[in-house]
């Protein structure tokens, strides 16, 4: 598939010179056809990182597409003393619409940790 070529390509891409030019060599028939360097959205792993006061990351959502898996961590604390209200809110939905996972996070209220890992389908649409 595509999207292993790509990650090949891009642990390539890790090895400093002379030995990457050896390794898109010996791997050249495994690598995307264009053997353009993949944009920065291109890879099988994501991560979006919720920051507070003081730049505290206080919320993480992290998408695997070889585990189909997205796990979103939330730590313990305040995420902003500031806010009363709503500070961020996470909704995750299925390929079929129904919600995984709906949370509020309220910025002055102390939340604690938990972790959830929620299911990725196989053919998108999340």
């Amino acid at each position: 598939s595509s999207s292993f070529k790509d990650d090949i390509y891009l642990a390539i891409g890790a090895f400093a010179e002379p030995q990457r030019e050896s390794l898109l060599a010996t791997y050249r028939d495994c690598l995307p056809a264009d053997n353009a360097p993949p944009g920065a959205h291109v890879g099988n792993a994501f991560t979006v990182a919720c920051k507070g006061i003081g730049d505290r990351q206080f919320l993480t959502c992290a998408v695997d597409l070889v585990k189909k898996t997205v796990t979103v961590t939330l730590a313990a604390g305040i995420a902003h003393h500031y806010f009363t209200d709503s500070y961020a809110f996470l909704s995750v939905t299925d390929a079929d619409g129904n919600i995984l996972l709906s949370y509020d996070v309220i910025g002055s209220q102390n939340q604690p940790a938990k972790t959830w890992v929620l299911p990725l389908s196989g053919y998108g649409g999340e």
